[in-house]
Formats: structure tokens, sequence, C-alpha cells
């Protein structure tokens, strides 16, 4: 996949797996019903995926479609469906970069989907950002996000500043300010992997990495000691968070943003979901921005991914059912449903009932303030991990800055072999 500044439009087993959610399903399908199974790891909008199977079967009576969510060890029960021969016919990739796709390419088991309506419905720049080096396009992006700091205007008003500050030096200075009124500056989810790395480290090394950097280090030609840089962010947060945020999770972290205890949370919009129904109000006066790891301000750009790539397998006419899946979906009666049910940020400017966060996203990306580069779809499969891990080792002062990075070198090439 090729580096690229998005601009969005506005927008396993053989046996019944524990934890495994599943919806749709006709109670009588006809005997020859194209069989179409849709497996998943996003709990959030499994119930607006069956709503829309459901709908879509209606129309589509040849059609007999599941939907699965899984939400801890996908990509186990996903590998072990595929040794067994059992692919779902549309399933989530949660690296969506060639590294971790091309074997499934070079085998056969994924079907490109150039010709799917509603690939041909996606900008350029978006497209771009799925077409593989083989030119072909084996993802339909459905799901957007947004990764970068919820602040709170009314304490950052009060704080002083109309605006968030710009630059890395100016955030030193708000959290100096915050802090003496009382206010930690940020609410930390340290004891979440996925919290610190996904959402600070993963931000930091997309600012700082060469478009290059991942066919590099394949290569043997870099080192994370390149992105050194990205610690003056990260150590800012750590000496600004609350007390003790190494053994927070996430919902007690949104739990004391919710309470005004903090004035910035590191999460995306899900994080504002889940304050919903927890404190609408402070949702209400929030928004969503950059992280500022340089004193550049167009380094503070949102960051922008897509929170749900779907490949496609199986036969001929499960991957036309598929087509017209999606298409129902973006551009036919499905669209409806997605508003009300999935009601998510997305790649075809489906619109939907926005909270101030999801608002401030948007504004953004109908701006073109926005980026989005493609470093981490490019690492090894499950990196997510490795990068989480690494910056906890690091926030708990068990490995210093350059024995961080020098392991993430050594486990990168690990992966490789």
């Amino acid at each position: 996949m090729k580096k690229t500044i998005l601009v969005l439009i506005a927008v396993i087993m053989l046996v019944p797996t524990a934890g495994i959610f599943a919806g749709g399903a006709r109670d009588e399908a006809p005997a020859d019903a194209v069989r179409v199974n849709l497996f998943h790891y996003k709990d959030i909008v499994h119930d607006g995926y069956n709503e829309l199977a459901k709908a879509f079967m209606a129309q589509n009576p040849d059609v007999n479609m599941t939907v699965e969510m899984l939400t801890t060890e996908y990509n186990t029960v996903l590998r072990s469906r595929d040794a067994a021969g059992q692919l779902p016919q549309i399933w989530a990739a949660s690296t969506p970069g060639e590294g971790a796709l091309m074997p499934f390419v070079n085998e056969g088991k994924i079907a490109p989907v150039n010709d799917f309506a509603v690939v041909g419905s996606l900008s350029d720049s978006i497209r771009e950002s799925v077409t593989f080096s083989d030119g072909n396009v084996y993802l339909v992006p459905l799901l957007t996000t947004a990764r970068g700091i919820i602040y709170n205007k009314e304490i950052f008003s009060k704080a002083g500043y109309d605006s968030f500050p710009a630059t890395l030096d100016e955030l030193k200075q708000a959290c100096e300010k915050i802090s003496a009124m009382g206010v930690h500056p940020f609410a930390t989810a340290g004891a979440e992997g996925w919290a610190v790395g996904s959402n600070i480290y993963q931000i930091g090394h997309e600012v700082f990495a060469s478009a290059d950097f991942a066919q590099r280090m394949n290569a043997g030609e870099a080192s994370h000691m390149e992105i050194m840089e990205i610690f003056g962010f990260i150590d800012l947060v750590r000496d600004n968070s609350q007390p003790g945020f190494m053994s927070t999770d996430f919902m007690s972290s949104v739990v004391l943003y919710a309470q005004e205890q903090a004035a910035m949370i590191i999460q995306g919009p899900w994080a504002a979901d889940a304050m919903m129904d927890l404190a609408p109000g402070v949702v209400a006066k929030s928004a969503m921005t950059g992280l500022p790891f340089t004193n550049n301000p167009s380094d503070s750009y949102l960051y922008i991914d897509f929170d749900a790539y779907f490949a496609v397998s199986g036969s001929p006419e499960q991957v036309a059912a598929a087509d017209r899946f999606f298409d129902f979906v973006v551009n036919g009666d499905g669209r409806a449903i997605f508003s009300e049910e999935v009601r998510s940020l997305n790649a075809f400017g489906i619109p939907f009932e926005a909270h101030a966060v999801n608002e401030s996203i948007l504004k953004q990306s109908e701006a073109g303030t926005v980026i989005g580069a493609m470093q981490y779809a490019n690492a090894p499969d499950g990196w997510w991990q490795n990068q989480g891990t690494a910056m906890q080792e690091y926030l708990m002062g068990a490995v210093t800055k350059e024995q961080m990075l020098r392991n993430l070198d050594s486990e990168w090439k690990s992966m490789l072999d």
C-alpha cells in the first residue's frame, strides 16, 4: 500500500467457539442459497451489522447471510478457520497491509474487489491508500475513525486558551496552567497496551518515520532509532497524567475525563461514545484534535485511519453476493439503516447523528487538515501488540528510550523470519 494523505468524504474452528456473537441467518433458507458469513471484531457496531444483514436478505432471497463477532482472540480464530479451509466470505483484516495479506492473495484466498460498486465510489486518495503494489484493491474500507486528543474546551478556556495549543511547547505551558487549577492534564489508560501504543506511539511513528520506513525495515536497512524525537510528546503525557496511570484501564480513564478531573484523553471517538451515557454534557463541550509531537503546527493534523477493512473470500457466487451486500449498504436501502443503527464515521459519506467530538472530526476532514499515512498497515501482522507492550515498558521505567526502540527493531526482524 502507498503512504497518502487521506481527505475523507465529508462526511477455526470446526465447533462453535466461546465468545463469538452470531446473528443474521434465515430461519428457513433455500437449499441453494449462497451462504455469506461476515466475521468481525468491533462490538459497538455488531447489532447494526445484524440489522443490515437481515434487510439485505429480505431483498436478496438467494443469499443466506450470518454475522459473527469476536473481540478477543479474533486473529487466532481467523487463522484457525483459515487452516481448516473455512475462511469467512467477508472478514475484517485487523492488519490490512501487504505484509499480512499478500500470502492470502498469493494463495488465492482473497478476491480482488476492483470491480465492486462501492470501490468505484471511493475518492481517488482513499482508493490509492488501499491499492496494493500489484495494482489491485483487495479490501473494502467501510468504517473510518480518528485518533487524537479529546479535550474539554471549557477547562482550556478557564486556563486562558480560546483554541487548542498548536505546538508541543505551547501544550507544555498549558499543562502547567491546568495542573495549577487542580486538574490532571491527561487521563491515561496505561494498563491498556493498545491505548498507549496505538493512540500515542503509532501516531508519532506516522509523523516521524519516512515514507519508505517499513520497506527499509523489511530489508534490514532502517531502525526505529530514526524516530527518537517521538519521546518529546510521550514524556509530556507521562509527566502530566493522573497518579497511578499505569494501572488505569480504558473505562476508568473515560470516567476520569467525564468527571472533569482531567482536561484531555488521548483516544478515538469511541471514548466519547462511551461517555454519552455518563456525561453527555461533557461530550457536548469537547472536541478532538491532533497530537502536537513537534513545534510545527502542520505536524499536528488529526490522524485518520480505517476502522474496518473487509477482505472477501469464497466462490465467485459468494464474492458476487458480497459485492451486492456492500452496494446495498452504501448505495441502497442499507444506507438509512447504517445511519440509524451503525452511526459511524465512514469512507462513503453516509450521514449519521454525530456528537460534538465526531462533528469536530468531520469538520477537520472537510477542511483537509487530517493525515492518514499507511505506516502501520505495512508493519508485521499483530504489530499493535508489540508497540503497546514497548510503550508500557518505557512508561513504567523498565527500559530506556534507546532500549525501547532497539527492542522494536529486534521484534520486527524476528517477526519477518
